[in-house]
Order: C-alpha cells, then sequence, then structure tokens
C-alpha cells in the first residue's frame, strides 16, 4: 500500500494492483487489506478479554459457551466489516476526489488516476476556483476508521489495567505471581506494538496531512509501520517474557557455543545447572548430612 499525504488529505492506492488495470482486482487489494488491518485488532482485543476472563473469573460465558463463542466470532467480522465499509462508502472513488488529486499523484508517483484505479482518497481542505478555502465531509470517513482502531485499543488498555490490579491485589505464591506479572509484560508489549504500528499510523494519515505534520513523501513511513507490526509484537514478546528471552539467546548463542544443534544447548544448559548444584551440595557437607537426617 502506498499512501500520499498533503494538506488536502490523503491518497491511498495498492501499487502493485493498479499496475494490472483491473478494477475488481485493486478494488479486492484495498477491502481485503482494510478489512484484515481491523481483524489483527479485534484478535489482539478478544485475546486481552480472554485473559481477562480465565484469571478473573469474569465474562467467562463468552468463551465456555457455544453461543459466546459465535458471538464473538460474529462481533469480529462485523467491526472489521464496518471499518472497511468506511473506507469504500467514505473513502471511495469519485470525480470530486480524482480532480483534486490527479495533478498530485502524477507529480509524486507517476501514476494516472482512471477508470480502472481504485483507491481512497480523502479531500478535507480543497480551494475553488476563485482561490477561497473549502472544507469538505471526508474526513468523516477517515475518522470513523480512527473511531474503530481506538474503540479496540481502549479494550485492550483497560483488560490490561484491571488484570495488573487484580494480580498485585490477589495472594498467590511468589513463583506464580512472578509469572503472571511477567504475562503482563508480554501484554503491556501488545499493548505499545498496535499503538505505534497501527494507531498512530492511522491517525497520521487522517490528520497529519491536515494539521500539517505529515508531508507528501512521509507516507512511505506509515507503510513501513504498519508492515513492522507482526515482529515489533514478536520481538517485544521475546524480550520482556523471560522464558521466551532466554530460549531465544540460547539459540542464537548456539554457534558460538560450538554445538550443532539446539538440543545440544538445551542439553549442555541442563548439565551446567546439575553441576552448580552438586557443587553447592559438595561445599555445604552438612548442610546436605542435616537434610537427608
Amino acid at each position: 500500500m502506498v499512501f500520499l499525504i498533503n494538506k488536502r488529505g490523503f491518497f491511498c492506492i495498492s501499487k502493485n494492483f493498479s499496475r494490472s488495470g483491473s478494477y475488481l482486482a485493486n478494488w479486492w487489494a484495498l477491502v481485503f487489506y482494510m478489512h484484515t488491518f481491523a481483524q489483527s485488532l479485534s484478535l489482539l482485543g478478544v485475546h486481552c478479554l480472554f485473559r481477562y476472563s480465565m484469571i478473573t473469573g469474569q465474562f467467562q460465558f463468552l468463551f465456555k459457551r457455544w453461543w459466546g463463542i459465535l458471538l464473538l466470532f460474529v462481533i469480529h467480522f462485523t467491526v472489521a466489516g464496518l471499518y472497511a465499509c468506511f473506507g469504500i462508502f467514505g473513502l471511495g472513488p469519485t470525480d470530486f476526489r480524482r480532480f483534486h488529486w490527479t495533478e498530485d499523484m502524477k507529480n509524486y508517483m507517476g501514476i494516472t488516476i482512471d477508470d480502472r484505479l481504485y483507491y481512497f482518497a480523502s479531500v478535507f481542505k480543497y480551494l475553488d476556483e476563485n482561490g477561497q478555502v473549502h472544507y469538505g465531509w471526508d474526513i468523516l470517513g477517515g475518522s470513523g476508521c480512527f473511531l474503530v482502531c481506538g474503540i479496540f485499543y481502549t479494550i485492550v488498555c483497560w483488560t490490561g489495567i484491571k488484570l495488573y490490579s487484580f494480580v498485585k491485589k490477589s495472594v498467590m505464591p511468589a513463583t506464580k505471581k512472578r509469572i503472571q506479572l511477567q504475562l503482563l509484560n508480554v501484554l503491556l508489549a501488545q499493548a505499545i506494538s498496535p499503538l505505534v504500528c497501527e494507531c498512530l499510523p492511522v491517525g497520521a494519515v487522517v490528520y497529519g496531512g491536515i494539521l500539517g505534520i505529515v508531508q507528501p513523501y512521509q507516507g512511505i513511513y506509515v507503510t513501513t509501520f504498519v508492515s513492522g507490526y507482526s515482529a515489533v509484537d514478536a520481538l517485544l514478546t521475546l524480550i520482556l517474557f523471560r522464558a521466551y528471552r532466554r530460549r531465544a539467546l540460547t539459540i542464537f548463542l548456539a554457534p558460538f557455543n560450538g554445538c550443532k544443534t539446539v538440543g545440544q544447548v538445551y542439553s549442555l544448559t541442563k548439565t551446567s545447572k546439575g553441576l552448580n548444584s552438586s557443587q553447592t551440595t559438595s561445599e555445604n557437607p552438612a548442610q546436605t548430612i542435616k537434610q537427608q537426617e
């Protein structure tokens, strides 16, 4: 996906499919992109709600009853479809949008807007033939998309705050509480990733050009951040969860330990732990005898 952003609004196309010359291919590319983009946020919201439900015991009917699971499926696909509808009906091709974006798309990207090209565009601020500034209603379509992102992100933040408060106040073994707090760190990472890679880019597309924050050639950063969402989410999970972090380090350090396989590294790790425990026992024989007695 390619974005051109300026003070007028924004213009979005699928650059690869735009070369196909097929209006239907362009339509499916953009709509599928919008739908899957919303589904990634929706699934994260469901995941956070599931963890909240399993730990606190609330809303378990949504995950233990067939009609509750069906309801979640319906909400998931319906809201994602609503996100796509904001693009189709609020930002789709019109003669008005083509008129205001044809010259910029030709100058900046070398793309000619014709009847075979499907796109999403917003014309919020424009000049008439007398040089007078006018404002349109196109911002409503983009604002609807941003609203859907905000709803999902609110669910993620709400469940995260509630879970952290619940775990901190609950009475449980120290080891179990430590593991739960580490999982909450992972949840924090999963909350940061969509904020940086999805919610903020959507806000930059819809409002960045209008506010003068984003320049035309900076639209490439939107594509970069959105594309990096999965990688950033996985990387933060590896860093913040201790068990995952240790396993990742074991794998990456295997060549430097002279090992050919990950299994050998794991075997060496277990052997070193056993040696450490035996050394501790030999250094404290009196304590060992006392424990045996």
